[in-house]
């Protein structure tokens, strides 16, 4: 176990580094095309740190026959994602975080607990084994990931359209003048490749530790691949979105942070798309219906995305404690640790 813990750390080290230039060099190509503003761009950066998401989930169900652990790296990457807040409310001086930026993202935000609610709609019909239209199968793909499809491309319009309304024209100075768009293009594609490369291997990594035993307390036992892609898998794929998201707040762009994160989730709820497409043995809700910790995770994301809409609408300027953190910021901490506790102590024993 130890063994494949120390290449897990590798492969996130790798993830890392590879992230940060990635939405760099992403950076460079939306400024050289004239993408790097407004809708385009908020789709350009959530994709670029979504993409070991991707990866991660499309070979779980491709090469190692897991959806257990592409749902839970989906839903799981969404709760972390949620918690970077409290990780950004700590290091941003002054005001609580959330009070800073602009109630536009409640938008965003809503959208994504629509999504990650049709997800949870399709678990649960699954489950209960009830015969209706949300319960069917269309070509080995589930009805719901249909649904969730459609509801992406229809929040993809209404971002569109909101963000069209919004005055975000503005003329800044060119920053990567050196750079040749044919370079950031080679660079973009060279890094993206090393993401695909390690995903895959991050993959098998994290399946070789839901699957390996362990001691503990002197029980024998394994994680799980629920446990795995859930936190292990889940913050591994989402240390791009930390990162950027630190990156932004360093230069006060508190609303590129948040948008990344809520643009990530709503991202990230279409890969189950996706995976239901590379996942050929049956509908990804079906195989994964008899494991509830998946609606676990769900729940415990939308409510923590509930509470981020509920900071932004109801503002407090004044922080609690000496870091001024927001009571947001206490919430969202609380649930996620409540969320790992009681996936941890109820699926550890299960092994895929």
């Amino acid at each position: 176990m130890t063994y494949y813990l120390f290449l897990f750390v590798i492969a996130c080290t790798i993830i890392v580094i590879a992230g940060i230039k990635l939405s760099k060099y992403g950076d460079i190509i939306g400024e050289k095309t004239g993408l790097e503003k407004g809708f385009i761009g908020f789709l350009l950066l959530a994709f670029i740190t979504s993409v070991p998401e991707l990866v991660v989930s499309i070979s779980a169900v491709s090469l190692e026959n897991s959806p257990n652990l592409a749902l839970g790296n989906v839903f799981g990457s969404n709760m972390f994602n949620l918690f970077i807040i409290v990780i950004l409310d700590f290091v941003y001086k002054g005001y609580p975080f959330l009070y800073s930026v602009s109630k536009t993202h409640i938008v965003s935000a809503s959208l994504g607990i629509i999504m990650m609610c049709m997800g949870s709609v399709g678990l649960l019909f699954a489950k209960l084994g009830i015969v209706t239209i949300f319960n069917s199968v269309i070509f080995n793909i589930g009805f719901m990931s249909f649904v969730i499809l459609a509801v992406y491309l229809i929040s993809m319009l209404i971002m569109y359209k909101h963000e069209h309304s919004q005055d975000a024209s503005s003329d800044e100075e060119e920053k990567y003048k050196d750079i040749t768009i044919r370079r950031a293009a080679s660079i973009f594609s060279f890094l993206g490749l090393v993401v695909v490369i390690v995903g895959v291997w991050l993959t098998d990594l994290g399946d070789c530790i839901a699957k390996t035993p362990f001691t503990f307390l002197g029980n024998t036992m394994t994680f799980g691949s629920t446990f795995v892609g859930t936190l292990f898998m889940a913050f591994a794929t989402s240390l791009p979105e930390l990162v950027v998201s630190l990156g932004a707040i360093k230069l006060g762009q508190c609303d590129m942070a948040l948008g990344n994160i809520l643009g990530s989730n709503i991202f990230n709820m279409s890969i189950i798309f996706v995976a239901d497409l590379f996942y050929r043995s049956n509908s990804i809700f079906h195989t994964t219906a008899t494991n509830q910790y998946h609606l676990v995770t769900a729940f415990f994301a939308i409510i923590m995305c509930m509470i981020v809409i509920l900071s932004m609408s109801f503002r407090r300027k004044k922080g609690y404690l000496p870091m001024k953190l927001g009571w947001e910021s206490f919430l969202l901490f609380f649930l996620y640790i409540t969320a790992a506790i009681i996936i941890f102590n109820n699926g550890k024993l299960i092994a895929g």
